[in-house]
């Protein structure tokens, strides 16, 4: 029999493991299977791979390993705080036994006592409620004393540390003077008189130590003043004294100041307030409150305000550009000291908070929903009420603006003082920005509209004046003489500076309309942002008007004004001879020439139609010719500009580009339809009588005149009218046509009735 240790081999597992026995019968047969082979046994239920097994036990081995050092560890650190503790255990038990028997005697003397006579059950509490009333009132007696012998020698005491200069006492004393005033709160009198005595002796040490300040400008000195003040609740003054004393030389600058010099003064303040930045922390626990509180009480200080002496200063015409550089001088100044601010040390823990600001040296979004500074509003606020006449201002730089002018050829004077005058207005829009930051925008675009009609206005005038021209046309067969060709040839030239000037309006209002909506300026500070947007400015109208199309519309308005006098100028000039052969139209002897009268055997001749008369005539034949007159012109630009504004032009038939035909027949269109409208409506109706004869020649007249027009493609329903009106032949008919005519149309016909008799 082998009585070897059985040996479980685990370094080749079974292929598979046996499946698990569904009992315990089953389970000993498997057992008996194997004999004595318990090794096997055991192999034949352990897993396959002990790859998991071998990785979970090295886990644990490490672990244990770990624990087991921690444990060493542990181990000879409490072995050593038992060394150490043990000698002090020794004498702790001590200490516990001696205070056990001296319980222990306390307690016997207590039972001693205890057996002695009974007392009642609140006698003891009735003793110690005696006991500690009296222990209070014994230690408010003694307080009142103590305050009554100190504020006894308060006073003397006071003053001699005064004249000693002892002021760090004198404040120490003062505060727990003012501390112990609680204890006279429920004896008035003694309160009042009490506080009228501490007051008194706190002004006394304020004025000593006011003194001392006027007299010293040593940081260190200061910063111990400075905490004395506190002491005796005279912070704000000390600030104040402080604030005098330093703003002094800015007053005196402020007195030698106008607003052209502002700059200069602006440039003194900076340097004080550089060299406060470097000395208030030295002195105060919360630098950047303290300087900003001096710029502002310096700004508060100054004496005449700076509004008023604005407003006295843009009383005159061309105070704009004066107030503008003041204005940016102290955006300037702004800029700087936020800056200064930016970089001063942080305040102390102990002092105030302030409020903290984007840095205008790194941030270029503008905050709006912060608040300004107060300093910086304080420095804005004078030119509010400037910028809000900014328009009024802007109006009245403009009308005073002289605009150049040349005594050579007008169209040429008009073209250069257009030159002149938008770069004005360009400088208006640059004013506007830098004063208002746009948002005095509505009264730029007024000032303008009103600069641009009164300029428009002037130069129509000086213009449209017709001078002696060198130009040599052949026009002989024409009634127009070398003056009337020069006038026209300058009627075109300006004519042709409008349509210059049209274009340049229109990059102008482009540029302006860009200009206004960029209101929000990165480059503007805080505080004037928000000034300008609690202003009048910052109304319904500026939003109106940056939605608006064509802010300019008044000016081009103006423009087509100038236009339709330089058109009608042309016109005059054209149809001049034309008109002066009509002047004595209507006094022609032919109307009143009497019916020759039918003799008895005289032969019947049929009458032809008359011969027009030489007016009519050589009106006609100067229509003709106005074709002839335009076609050397037919390509200039100058004479398409414009046309639909054209007297008698329908405006709904033009389209760009528009042809030279077009053009050219557009011109003699309007010029016929011109002339005839001149003697339907004026000519004719000057006629005081007309005889049937004379009916009969105006009929002629008007006959040959619309056929004359006809060939130029024009009609003119009046001339038409009277055309018929005059050649009826019997009051019968008259009637009759009359009668069939539609209420209305019957003026014309009325008219020839009143002249012949028949109405």
């Amino acid at each position: 029999m082998d009585t070897s240790t059985p040996v479980v081999d685990l370094s080749t597992p079974p292929k598979s493991p046996p499946a698990a026995a569904p009992s315990l019968a089953d389970l000993a047969t498997t057992l008996d299977g194997y004999h004595n082979d318990i090794p096997g046994f055991v192999n034949s239920l352990v897993p396959s791979s002990l790859s998991e097994a071998e990785t979970t036990l090295n886990t644990l081995l490490t672990r244990l390993s770990i624990l087991s050092q921690d444990t060493s560890s542990a181990l000879e650190q409490s072995i050593h705080d038992i060394t150490r503790t043990v000698p002090r255990l020794t004498y702790d038990l001590q200490f516990m036994r001696e205070s056990a028997t001296s319980l222990q005697s306390s307690l016997s003397s207590v039972q001693t006592s205890i057996r002695g006579p009974a007392l009642a059950p609140t006698a003891s509490l009735d003793r110690l409620s005696h006991l500690d009333k009296l222990k209070s009132r014994m230690e408010s007696a003694r307080d009142i004393l103590r305050e009554a012998e100190s504020w006894s020698t308060l006073e003397s005491e006071i003053t001699s540390l005064i004249q000693q200069s002892a002021w760090t006492k004198a404040g120490t004393r003062l505060a727990e003077a003012s501390r112990s005033m609680v204890v006279f709160q429920s004896t008035p009198g003694e309160y009042e008189s009490r506080r009228t005595l501490l007051v008194s002796l706190q002004n006394q040490l304020e004025g000593a130590l006011a003194q001392a300040l006027s007299s010293t400008s040593s940081p260190e000195t200061l910063a111990k003043l400075r905490p004395v003040f506190e002491m005796i609740d005279r912070e704000d003054e000390f600030k104040e004294y402080y604030f005098k004393s330093r703003r002094q030389p800015i007053l005196d600058e402020w007195t030698a100041t106008d607003v052209p010099t502002l700059p200069r003064f602006y440039s003194a303040l900076l340097s004080t307030v550089q060299a406060e930045k470097a000395q208030i922390p030295l002195i105060f626990p919360s630098p950047t409150h303290i300087l900003s509180s001096f710029i502002q009480t310096t700004l508060e200080c100054l004496d005449p305000s700076p509004h008023s002496r604005l407003a006295e200063f843009a009383e005159g015409s061309s105070a704009l550009p004066d107030l503008i550089k003041a204005y940016k001088a102290t955006e300037e100044l702004a800029s700087a000291i936020a800056a200064l601010l930016d970089t001063t040390p942080l305040p102390s823990p102990s002092g105030p908070e302030t409020p903290k600001r984007p840095s205008r040296r790194f941030s270029r979004a503008i905050a709006l929903p912060l608040n300004p500074a107060e300093w910086e509003t304080t420095l804005y606020e004078p030119f509010l009420d400037l910028q809000t006449s900014y328009p009024a201002l802007e109006r009245r730089f403009l009308a005073n603006t002289s605009i150049p002018t040349s005594k050579t050829d007008p169209s040429r004077a008009l073209l250069s003082s257009a030159t002149a005058a938008f770069a004005t207005a360009d400088e208006a829009i640059g004013r506007c920005l830098a004063f208002t930051h746009g948002y005095g925008a509505v009264g730029l675009v007024d000032a303008l509209n009103a600069f641009f009609d009164e300029f428009l206005a002037s130069q129509q005038q000086r213009a449209l004046t017709p001078t002696t021209s060198t130009d040599e046309l052949d026009f002989d067969s024409l009634d127009y003489s070398t003056e009337d060709w020069g006038a026209f040839q300058l009627g075109l030239h300006v004519l042709s500076a409008c349509k210059d000037i049209r274009d340049r309006l229109e990059k102008f209002e482009s540029k302006l309309k860009t200009s206004i909506t960029l209101t929000n300026q990165p480059t503007a500070s805080l505080g004037a942002l928000t000034l300008l947007q609690q202003s009048p400015l910052n109304s319904a109208a500026l939003q109106t008007l940056l939605a608006n199309p064509s802010p300019l519309a008044p000016t081009y308005k103006s423009l087509a004004g100038f236009t339709r006098a330089s058109q009608q100028f042309l016109q005059n000039i054209i149809l001049a001879p034309l008109q002066s052969q009509l002047k004595e139209y209507s006094t022609l002897s032919v109307w009143s020439q009497p019916d020759k009268a039918q003799r008895r055997g005289d032969l019947q001749v049929p009458t032809f139609s008359l011969s027009p008369t030489d007016t009519i005539a050589r009106v006609s034949e100067g229509l003709l010719n106005l074709l002839r007159v335009f076609e050397v012109y037919a390509t200039d630009d100058a004479l398409a500009f414009s046309i639909e504004t054209l007297p008698f032009v329908d405006k709904s038939l033009f389209e760009a580009p528009i042809a030279p035909e077009v053009v050219l027949s557009t011109w003699v269109s309007s010029l016929s339809l011109s002339l005839l409208s001149q003697m339907t409506t004026t000519t004719l109706r000057q006629i005081r009588t007309l005889s049937n004869r004379g009916a009969a020649q105006l009929a002629s007249d008007l006959a040959y005149l619309s056929n004359a027009v006809r060939a130029l493609d024009v009609e003119w329903d009046d001339l038409e009218r009277w055309k018929e009106a005059s050649g009826v032949e019997s009051e019968e008919e008259y009637r009759r046509r009359v009668r069939e005519l539609p209420e209305g149309d019957d003026e014309v016909w009325r008219q020839v009735g009143v002249v012949r008799g028949w109405a």
